[in-house]
């Protein structure tokens, strides 16, 4: 077994150069904070030991959002953790040394030496794991059962039935047997499923075995003659609805072909005052074209007749009449004839008014002739409206021809398979089925037979299954019963050798009358042998004896199975702050001659009369001082 002999530190946290002796027995470490006001022992430094283990066992801070270059010392830039290890079963020594770097981008170099020669390792990773197989014991144990702090204990008496399963299955290796007891309730998940098939298959079976029956009895109480008149008549009934159908669809074939004439002959004619309507409205539109080449005309002429009788106008403005002889001139155009010009604008007034009659007559002509193209257009479009009524009315009327040829067709083929179906009636013998059915019947039978035999074989591999989830689940209440044994004989082992009145009894597993497994751990603590009930009642002294009592027993399963025979030490960080201090100092006392390197941290000063206590004080320049009482 290895036991911690000593601890060196160099610039970790607010230690600055520290070398300590650990010695075996219970020691109590507090603190005393002179450099942070209003601390008291908080930040004194006193938890940095254990820290500084479990740099060297693991090469991490106990705490996981911390790496080691936060606890290196400020303004310090290497750190460094050395740990002597004796083991008297093996007779070697181990050392650990660890050289943290704050810049470096080797973080941590690790040197480990076994008796006077070191041992090969490639890098931090590989040497943590050669620690822990130096110690066989794994890293998970040795946090949760060694290297103790506030945050991760939990009380095995105090805690609930999972928190207790979970230690039992962690020492009893039963979740070896959790694939192996899944397979066999898999396989039993896996027979009922079959179990149920076959169930569904008998119950189909005598379902038909039982509709079988009672048609063999409607099979011995038919009058089959009378079933052959019955079905001949529906044949007959079949064949009259045919015939009628052929009357129908042929009287349906003539409306068909008549509507078809008439519909002809009206859709001809309609084409043909259409064609003599759209005729008249290409004769008005002849004429509203000749009409309008008239007005165009007409609006010629008036304009000419306007531009002279203007031009007339302009030369009379500027006449002057000769004082002599009277003769008058256009002073600018002394050529123009002005009398000529006067006699001129009468002639030309009478012809602007005629041609504005003509304007006018050809205007009302073009408006009569509109009102005519109007008239005629709508008349077409009433003559084309009509002749698509009439087309669709014949286009129904031609559809129904060849669906009543069809509809004919159909019936004379039916009624000619159906004249065959009396014929073959009429000429069937008469049998009875009750042998054919009676066989039917047999043969379902022989069905539930096999069934019923599948059914036994399943059973008997259900028996068997169930036999062997038993037998697992009494080997699972073996181990878990042996574990809980060994818990309490060596928690009651430490509480004896405490010198503690208290004692503990543990119940495993239980097996119930009806076969099931009562997978429940309870707790019982007694007092001079006499059942007291659980831990809760007890004082805060007495409840923190039967902790550490189940820690060390804890630790002798974990250590038991280590081939170095494990590890002795304990370091308990504030987990008996609510003890008052005289029940610290009995606890002290009475851990003391078990031989074990113990060390218990409290938060309180301590000023009692134990003989192993170490005051931690952290002096004005923020140093921590290791001092023995």
């Amino acid at each position: 077994m290895y036991t911690p002999t000593k601890l060196k530190i160099k610039n970790l946290m607010s230690y600055q150069d520290l070398e300590v002796d650990l010695q075996t027995g219970a020691t109590l470490i507090y603190g005393v904070n002179q450099f942070d006001e209003g601390q008291n022992g908080n930040g004194s430094g006193k938890s940095v030991i254990m820290e500084a283990l479990v740099l060297s066992f693991t090469g991490r801070p106990m705490r996981p959002d911390t790496t080691p270059r936060d606890l290196i010392r400020r303004e310090e830039e290497v750190m460094e953790v050395t740990l002597h290890l004796s083991n008297t079963m093996l007779n070697t020594q181990l050392i650990i040394h660890r050289v943290f770097h704050l810049k470096s981008s080797k973080s941590q170099e690790v040197t480990i030496t076994e008796g006077t020669k070191p041992v090969d390792v490639t890098d931090a990773n590989h040497a943590n794991q050669v620690i822990l197989d130096f110690l066989d014991i794994p890293k998970e144990d040795l946090m949760n059962y060694y290297l103790i702090d506030k945050m991760r204990f939990q009380s095995f008496f105090s805690g609930g039935d999972a928190a207790k399963k979970k230690v039992i299955g962690r020492f009893s290796n039963i979740e070896l047997l959790d694939p192996a007891v899944q397979q066999v309730k898999d396989k039993s998940t896996e027979l009922s499923k079959l179990i149920a098939i076959e169930d569904q298959s008998r119950a189909r079976e005598e379902g038909s075995i039982n509709a079988y029956t009672n048609t063999l009895e409607q099979e011995k109480n038919r009058d089959q003659n009378a079933e052959r008149q019955s079905a001949i008549a529906r044949v007959k009934a079949t064949i009259a609805e045919h015939e009628l159908n052929i009357t129908t669809q042929t009287a349906s074939k003539v409306q068909a072909e008549g509507q078809i004439k008439e519909y002809g002959w009206k859709i001809t004619t309609l084409k043909s005052r259409i064609a003599t309507g759209q005729g008249l409205i290409d004769q008005v539109g002849s004429s509203k074209l000749e009409i309008t080449e008239s007005i165009n005309e007409v609006n010629e002429m008036i304009k000419q007749i306007k531009d002279k009788t203007a031009q007339a106008d302009r030369l009379l403005i500027g006449k002057v009449e000769c004082p002599e002889c009277k003769h008058e001139f256009n002073a600018s155009d002394p050529s123009k004839d002005l009398t000529k010009v006067k006699n001129a604008i009468p002639m030309l007034k009478e012809a602007l008014e005629e041609q504005n009659i003509y304007l006018a007559e050809d205007q009302e002509d073009i408006k009569v002739l509109n009102e005519k193209e109007t008239t005629l257009t709508n008349l077409k479009r009433t003559l084309n409206q009509d002749l698509n009524t009439l087309e669709s009315e014949l286009s129904r009327f031609q559809r129904t021809i060849p669906a009543a040829d069809q509809s004919i067709k159909t019936s004379k083929e039916t009624i000619k398979i159906s004249i065959q179906s009396i014929k073959d009636l009429e000429e069937t013998k008469i049998t009875n089925k009750t042998a054919e059915i009676q066989k039917v019947i047999k043969r379902h039978e022989a069905n539930i037979i096999e069934i019923d035999k599948h059914i036994e074989a399943i059973e008997k591999d259900i028996t068997k299954n169930d036999d062997m989830l038993t037998h697992f689940n009494r080997f699972k209440t073996q181990l878990v019963n042996k574990t809980v044994g060994v818990i309490e004989f060596y928690t009651n082992k430490y509480l004896d050798a405490m010198k503690s009145s208290i004692s503990v009894t543990i119940s495993g597993y239980k097996e119930t009358k009806s076969g099931s497994i009562s997978e429940k751990i309870s707790t019982i603590v007694n007092r001079n042998g006499v059942e007291i009930g659980s831990i809760g009642p007890f004082s805060q002294g007495e409840r923190g004896r039967i902790d550490i009592a189940g820690i060390l027993a804890l630790q002798s399963q974990i250590n038991s199975k280590s081939t170095a025979g494990g590890l002795n030490l304990l370091f308990l960080d504030e987990i008996v702050e609510s003890i008052d201090e005289e029940g610290i100092t009995n606890i002290l006392k009475s851990l003391d001659d078990l031989g074990k390197c113990i060390y218990i941290i409290t938060h309180s000063v301590y000023n009692g009369n134990h003989d192993k206590v170490v005051r931690v004080t952290k002096e004005d320049k923020g140093v921590s001082v290791w001092e023995s009482l």
